[in-house]
């Protein structure tokens, strides 16, 4: 957890505002304003608070202003004024949280979607959804290991691991969440079958038009901090233009059919 602190514009006058800052995505580029400046400025932000400082707190962090994270120096809080944020607030006996969250990066549907419009969202699932659909995780591991699917996941210093693809029940409905939101956002069919979704998952990654959480934020343009506290599991963010996503499908479909001969 992180301590965040609003103080006064001028010394002595007003009050400080402080609370926690539970857990946040950042996706710097996904969505205007968010790679200006060096503030963090997140997707998604968990804030909590106590009582009788909670409700100013929100309001001031949601009009603009800056909060200083922990003793850093070096760099703040903000939720920009004109982003359009939806905020969640939930109320309990030792004070009240709020979720401030960009809707279009992380809902199903949004939509009408522009045949030219590139695709750019946020794929987190809950862990309450990984704990009540559980897969049968063997066909998946399978279809990696004879396609040598390989994770790819950066190091946050431009190092992959390299190492062969582990199917976990994680990764798989993070697989599932994120074909569901590309067919939400694109007019290209995507195959039903959740071994196809690994195995596109991994072709994004691998491809750079994918990323997942990167700890070293100098290079890492998307970082989770403590979602699994506030009941997430690792997620991914892809940005990915039409065109590359019409090649990259292509690419993976004839991938997938010659691997499995279109057996189920």
């Amino acid at each position: 957890m992180r301590t965040l602190t609003i103080v006064p514009k001028a010394e002595g006058k007003g009050r400080t505002f402080r609370g926690v800052l539970l857990a946040s995505v950042e996706a710097r580029g996904w969505w205007d304003g968010s790679d200006v400046g060096d503030a963090l400025r997140p997707a998604l932000a968990v804030v909590a608070s106590g009582p009788g400082e909670a409700a100013p707190l929100f309001a001031n962090l949601r009009d603009g202003r800056r909060a200083s994270i922990g003793d850093r120096k070096d760099r703040d809080f903000e939720l920009l004024k004109s982003a359009p944020y939806d905020v969640l607030r939930q109320r309990g006996v030792d004070g009240e949280a709020a979720t401030f969250v960009l809707p279009d990066l992380f809902r199903l549907d949004v939509g009408f979607v522009a045949a030219d419009a590139p695709v750019a969202f946020i794929a987190l699932p809950t862990r309450a959804w990984v704990d009540v659909h559980p897969v049968d995780l063997a066909p998946l591991q399978r279809h990696a290991k004879k396609l040598r699917l390989l994770d790819t996941t950066d190091d946050g210093y431009g190092r992959g691991k390299g190492a062969p693809l582990v199917v976990t029940p994680e990764l798989a409905a993070t697989a599932a969440l994120a074909a569901a939101m590309l067919d939400r956002r694109s007019r290209l069919p995507l195959l039903p079958d959740l071994r196809f979704h690994v195995q596109l998952l991994a072709a994004l990654l691998a491809d750079g038009h994918a990323l997942r959480s990167q700890t070293n934020r100098y290079r890492g343009a998307y970082a989770e901090t403590d979602v699994e506290a506030v009941g997430f599991v690792p997620g991914v963010a892809v940005r990915i233009a039409p065109d590359a996503l019409r090649d990259v499908l292509a690419a993976e479909v004839a991938r997938y059919f010659a691997a499995t001969g279109g057996a189920a």
